[in-house]
């Protein structure tokens, strides 16, 4: 039943069926044709332009990517390809150094030997030691190295391109040089007895082995100063075996042919004790002790020779004792001011073999020569304590 006034209501209209999309902006409700949003004017034209573009460059840089990574395979299977060449080209060259070759041997044809020259073999020449090297200390003078190392103080200056003047500064290298080799002597024969020559107013003596100067002018009644003078003889210490002197007879007595020869040197050389060799020896004001072993018991007529030597001339003694020590007083102590201080003492065993014109014993050498150096310094200055007052 119809009621009454009311009319039918009719149908609603038919949505429309066009899609619509959200603006990412505002988010309004557009149409998916609409290129622009009416209530914010958002384009999305460009959006979707510039979310082309993204998405373009993110293709773009892994198509790259994938290229880097084919380039690196690539890379490295041919690096490993080489290694593997080499390898193996290494490998065939070792297999084929080390197989044996078979080369045919020849017959071997008899021949003659040769004849065996032998070749001389060339003298040794030995190779000089370095030189030694020595730091100047405060008062060193080249004499005194020179005393030290048993060297001539001339061989030291040349060694080291100084002068007798040159001035030692302290700190600084010297160079010692090595001691010349001596050379061999070779032996000759020697008469026991004296060859006189034909003039009768000299002969020759031949020096043997342990003979003195001064043993020597007694076996032929001549004064020692004589010969020193006709050989032209510095030191009487000084000859060597196997030297000629010239013995000057005159009217000097004939000389014993049959005398026995001067007796070689019983003794070693004496051990000296102190002071050591270098030593400093500090301050003037009291003697210096010189001490050496004792050899033995020596004979009435036998006796230790003592000299001490200063600026190559001696200074003491020659004395004479048959005591093991002696002092040095302090009369021989240096003057402060002058620059070389060391002092040599050397110590001989000697024989009397007589008695000279003057009465004075005359003696010879038994033994070696035992020498030192020591330096005898002034003593420093004591410091004088200045009272600091107390505040």
């Amino acid at each position: 039943m119809k009621l009454p006034g009311r009319k039918r209501a009719e149908p609603p209209e038919t949505a429309s069926t066009e899609k619509t999309r959200l603006c990412p902006q505002c988010g309004t409700p557009v149409s998916t044709r609409a290129t622009t949003c009416a209530i914010c004017g958002y384009d999305f034209a460009a959006a979707v332009q510039a979310k082309r573009k993204v998405q373009a460059a993110a293709r773009e840089e892994a198509s790259q990517n994938v290229g880097r990574i084919i380039a690196i395979v690539v890379t490295a299977i041919v690096v490993l390809l080489l290694v593997a060449a080499l390898y193996f080209r290494n490998r065939a060259e070792a297999i084929a150094a080390l197989t044996p070759t078979t080369t045919p041997v020849p017959s071997r044809t008899p021949t003659p030997l040769p004849t065996f020259t032998p070749t001389p073999t060339p003298p040794f020449t030995p190779t000089p030691p370095p030189p030694r090297e020595y730091k100047v200390q405060p008062g060193d003078t080249i004499f005194y190295i020179a005393d030290i190392y048993q060297v001539n103080y001339r061989d030291i200056l040349a060694f080291n391109q100084l002068s007798e003047n040159s001035v030692l500064q302290v700190g600084q290298t010297i160079l010692i040089p090595p001691p010349t080799p001596t050379p061999t002597l070779t032996s000759t024969p020697i008469e026991a007895t004296p060859r006189i020559s034909p003039t009768p107013s000299q002969i020759i003596h031949i020096v043997q082995a342990g003979e003195t100067l001064i043993g020597i002018a007694q076996r032929y009644g001549v004064s020692q100063s004589v010969i020193m003078e006709v050989n032209n003889i510095q030191n009487p210490d000084q000859i060597t075996a196997g030297q000629s002197l010239i013995i000057p007879l005159g009217a000097t007595p004939t000389p014993d042919l049959t005398a026995s020869p001067t007796a070689l040197p019983s003794y070693g050389a004496v051990r000296l004790l102190q002071p050591l060799n270098g030593d400093r020896i500090v301050g003037g004001d009291k003697p210096v002790l010189l001490q050496w072993l004792s050899v033995g018991i020596l004979r009435d007529n036998e006796t230790y020779r003592v000299t001490v030597e200063r600026n190559n001339s001696i200074v003491l003694g020659p004395v004479y004792l048959k005591a093991t020590s002696l002092h040095i007083l302090p009369d021989l102590f240096p003057p402060p001011t002058d620059p070389n201080r060391a002092l040599r003492w050397a110590v001989t065993i000697m024989r009397q073999v007589g008695v000279g014109s003057d009465g004075t014993p005359l003696y010879e050498r038994i033994s070696p020569d035992a020498s030192r150096m020591f330096r005898w310094m002034v003593a420093p200055p004591t410091p004088t304590l200045t009272p600091v007052p107390v505040p």
